[in-house]
């Protein structure tokens, strides 16, 4: 344990501090819409095989910010529109998930399970496919139209918190800001560049190859 070692490793010290937020009435709409179509019993767009470790990724991109969780919502649409097209998507939900979702490849390790190949669609399960995807454009079509998030508010004033707690205790004027996806680290981004911390932002994630990136890890 760390108290075990503190004589051989000089730990920084943590100061935890919390700051409250109350998200929107739509931001608790979708949490709440998203929560009960993922519990339910029957669901034609996650493969049975890896339905826990796909609800798990969803349910991270929806804690994490509106944003994150309308591009996994997208994704689930086109994959059900073009099953009932009968055709193949053009690649696996992990895959897709991948795109946004980082973390997806630690996640996934402690899957053991093998998918197997999905079955052809029957005619008994087409009108269930469809209200399935009926409803999933709904999700998305509320997610899209949330534009701000009050976590993301709310990241302002623990930044001002936090940078004044960093004075009166000496440290420098940093912090890092961690986000579980591409999509609400954008947001983020955007919610920062209208704020007095624009001149000094530095972003970071696995896909940064543009020059300034590129100049920042030499």
């Amino acid at each position: 344990m760390r108290r075990q070692v503190t004589a051989y490793i000089p730990f920084t010290r943590r100061h935890p501090l919390v700051q409250p937020f109350t998200p929107e009435e739509s931001e608790d709409l979708l949490y709440n819409l998203v929560s009960e179509y993922l519990q339910r019993d029957n669901l034609q767009a996650l493969p049975s095989s890896q339905r826990s470790l796909m609800t798990l990724v969803l349910r991270k991109l929806l804690a994490s910010s509106s944003f994150a969780i309308a591009g996994a919502l997208d994704a689930l649409t086109k994959r059900l529109q073009a099953r009932l097209r009968r055709h193949e998507p053009p690649q696996t939900l992990e895959g897709e998930l991948d795109e946004d979702y980082e973390a997806l490849d630690e996640t996934a390790e402690e899957w053991t399970e093998d998918a197997p190949e999905a079955e052809p669609l029957s005619d008994a399960d087409r009108s269930t496919l469809v209200q399935e995807i009926t409803d999933l454009e709904s999700f998305r079509n509320l997610a899209v139209s949330i534009q701000h998030n009050a976590k993301g508010k709310a990241l302002i004033i623990a930044l001002e918190r936090a940078f004044a707690e960093a004075a009166r205790l000496g440290a420098a004027r940093k912090a890092i800001v961690f986000t579980e996806s591409r999509r609400t680290q954008q947001y983020l981004l955007r919610v920062l560049a209208d704020s007095p911390y624009a001149d000094g932002i530095v972003l970071f994630n696995g896909s940064n190859n543009d020059e300034k990136s590129r100049r920042i890890y030499a």
